[in-house]
């Protein structure tokens, strides 16, 4: 149980606190629970206190010691006291947000220390966050008061209805132009020629964006007092101070203050798809362009993103009443470490209940997820058209957004004072989670493999072709589908070589004739003989061709011919390939398409290799490797591979004459253990056994595949 007493009290008891006059006062209704906010208007500081701590605030009148106070709450309050420890916490908090009088002495400034650093901290943090950097430039109230009428006089219903008809036609325009606006977006708008716009336009809209904000906060009674640049991954964009907001009583007024951006640039981004879509090519279609873009981007990825502490965040913060969302996530990931990693005795949970826990774990779990996402995803889009610049940024958020972090957080067990009164050894249990993290990433080996698609494929020599073209004329199939070598199987019939065989015939009897005629003359003689000896020529060739319109088997095997019933009567072209004889003993030959990047370890590292075929996955058989198409290539082995044809791979809707798909495959050819009887161009699941490998070098081989494939060095 928590002490009650300090033993830093006797430090702190004579002194005789007192709220300055200027701080105001509002009440705070956060999920039943009566809250306190402590606003000062000059600095802006704004804090949150329950009851208790109010009542403690309460009783500080300048004339009371601070031991008659904690008295005196102990009358009021009875089980709920705080503690001596709490109250010098609290006292400390509002001095070093000078809302407090308080004459300190030399022995217990260090408990009221004012936090000198904190504008060093600021600007430290400039350089450390390439995301936010903020530049504090003039207080904007006497502009409110100007434009704050001619806004107040526009805002209601019909304009209302105005929006919500714009922005729903923008997102329908935007579905419908989907391709057109999304492709090459890294090319345009990272193009040298286009960044001028960036800089220019971003700003502009921003500026409307931040009124958005502060004309919100006039409306419902506050003041705004500070304008300022902030830097976005180098683009300087308008920001104002809307923190007043948070003493505002009724919540539905601070989530409308923090979404008034949001809406706004929706609006704005809705409209310039809108006149896109209408615009001829040009400047300003190129204008519009980028306003859409930058305003749908920056709703989507940020401002719109509760995950980052941009508008939607304290717009969720205020829905789920519970303030300072991020920082308590933070605070209660920490109890979670000393309760359970570090085995602290007494340690009091910061959330109020099971909801709130479970909101203050999963929300810092999915921001840290999301940070990392966003953090890497603007690197590689900007070093995908800047290379040294993406390289340059990727350092600057690694080293500022992850390493200094991580270092501080790995630290802070070793500077917090509770770790030495719980009487915890810090270093062993660092010491021992280190040792456990590098066995578990270095050293543990974990199964690997490599999955993909495959078809089950027919050799050129098994393929039965129509050696001539011609219509169906008769089908001699076996009823059991066994054929043997030379057995014939179709027969076509093509008029136009018949009637060209009865023309030479014709021609060649009319040949012989006149060779007859002419035999005395040797050299009529010689003419005759060359003309039919021509005619007689193209008579094998056409006797040749017939022979050909029957088709035979090639070889001793398996007949399989797709659609017989359709067969007859029908046309067949030249070289087309009507059916396939499959030899009784051959393996079930799968060709597969493994990508680029997994091709290297599928070939020289497979252990082992096992197929399924789609239609019956409770099937399986071992494989070897056969053969390696040599060329890396886009091309498709087959439609069944793909999306529409229930594969994986996405065909590139482009391309018109070949199945291409999106990126680039190395073609396998596999043998499976089981004699290929009846699966022709069926698909089949295939999965390629690695040898074990700790998690560390697959994710360092995968970084580097992706630095590669993106940057292309």
């Amino acid at each position: 149980m928590t002490s009650l007493f300090s033993r830093n009290w006797y430090r702190v008891e004579q002194l005789k606190p007192r709220l300055k006059p200027q701080v105001e006062i509002s009440q705070q209704l956060l999920r039943g629970e009566q809250k306190y906010a402590l606003r000062d208007p000059i600095s802006g500081t704004i804090q949150l206190f329950s009851l208790q701590a109010y009542t403690v605030i309460g009783l500080m009148d300048g004339e009371r010691d601070l031991n008659q106070i904690w008295l005196l709450a102990g009358d009021i309050l009875k089980d709920e006291l705080p503690t001596q420890e709490d109250v010098v916490s609290l006292m400390a908090s509002l001095y070093q947000t000078d809302m407090l009088y308080l004459d300190v002495p030399v022995n217990a400034a260090d408990l009221f220390e004012r936090s000198d650093q904190k504008q060093s901290k600021k600007a430290l943090q400039k350089v450390y966050s390439p995301l936010s950097v903020q530049i504090p430039l003039f207080d904007p109230t006497r502009l409110l008061d100007k434009i704050y009428p001619w806004i107040d006089r526009c805002v209601g219903w019909p304009l209302k209805w105005i929006y919500v008809l714009v922005v729903g036609y923008g997102l329908i325009v935007t579905a419908q132009n989907f391709d057109a606006l999304t492709s090459n977006a890294a090319d345009r708008v990272l193009a040298a020629d286009n960044l001028f716009l960036l800089w220019i336009l971003y700003p502009l809209i921003k500026i409307v964006h931040e009124l958005g904000h502060a004309y919100t906060v006039r409306r419902y009674g506050g003041q705004v007092h500070e304008v300022g640049v902030m830097f976005l991954v180098f683009f300087p964009m308008p920001y104002v101070n809307a923190s007043e907001s948070a003493a505002f009583s009724d919540k539905s007024q601070r989530m409308m203050v923090a979404a008034a951006g949001l809406v706004v640039e929706l609006m704005i981004a809705a409209i310039a798809v809108i006149l896109w879509a209408m615009a001829a090519d040009g400047l300003v279609k190129s204008i519009l362009y980028n306003v859409a873009f930058m305003a749908g981007v920056s709703t989507l990825l940020f401002n719109g993103n509760p995950l980052l502490k941009f508008d939607a965040y304290y717009v969720l913060a205020d829905y789920l009443e519970i303030p300072s969302l991020a920082k308590r996530g933070v605070t209660y990931w920490g109890y979670l470490f000393k309760k359970y990693i570090f085995r602290f005795r007494e340690i009091e949970d910061p959330s109020v209940d099971a909801r709130e826990g479970y909101w203050l774990f999963f929300y810092n779990l999915f921001s840290f997820m999301y940070r990392l996402f966003i953090s890497i995803s603007i690197v590689m889009f900007i070093g995908s058209k800047y290379f040294i610049v993406g390289v340059v940024l990727g350092i600057w958020t690694l080293v500022s957004s992850w390493v200094i972090p991580f270092v501080k957080t790995v630290s802070l067990p070793f500077r917090d004072s509770k770790f030495v009164m719980q009487g915890k050894k810090p270093s062993l249990v660092v010491g021992l989670l280190a040792v456990l993290l590098w066995a578990l990433l270095f050293q543990m080996p974990l199964p690997r493999s490599v999955t993909s698609s495959g078809v089950a494929w027919v050799l050129d020599h098994e393929r039965l072709y129509a050696n001539e073209s011609g219509f169906v004329h008769s089908l001699s199939l076996p009823s059991d589908r066994q054929v043997v070598n030379g057995q014939l199987l179709v027969s076509l019939t093509n008029q136009e070589l018949l009637d060209r065989a009865a023309v030479v015939d014709a021609q060649l009897l009319e040949a012989k004739s006149r060779l007859r005629s002419v035999y005395q003359d040797r050299t009529k003689s010689s003419l005759a003989a060359a003309e039919l000896q021509r005619f007689q020529d193209e008579r094998d060739d056409i006797s040749e061709a017939l022979a050909a319109l029957d088709i035979r088997s090639n070889s001793d095997g398996r007949l399989v011919i797709s659609q017989a019933d359709t067969l007859q009567d029908r046309f067949v072209q030249r070289g087309e390939v009507i059916g396939y004889v499959i030899p009784p003993l051959r393996p079930l030959r799968i060709r597969v398409v493994v990508a680029e990047l997994d091709a290297e370890q599928v070939i020289t590292g497979a252990e082992s290799i096992n197929v399924k075929p789609a239609s019956d996955r409770a099937l399986s058989w071992s494989a070897t490797l056969a053969a390696v198409v040599p060329t890396v290539s886009k091309e498709i082995p087959n439609a069944a591979l793909t999306t529409t044809g229930g594969g994986d791979i996405v065909a590139d809707p482009a391309s018109d004459k070949k199945l291409l798909a999106m990126e680039n495959y190395v073609s396998l050819e596999l043998d499976a253990s089981v004699p290929n009887t009846q699966y022709i161009f069926e698909r089949f699941y295939v999965r390629f056994s690695l040898p074990p490998e700790p998690i560390a070098y697959r994710l360092i081989r995968q970084v580097r595949q992706v630095f590669i494939e993106q940057f292309e060095v």
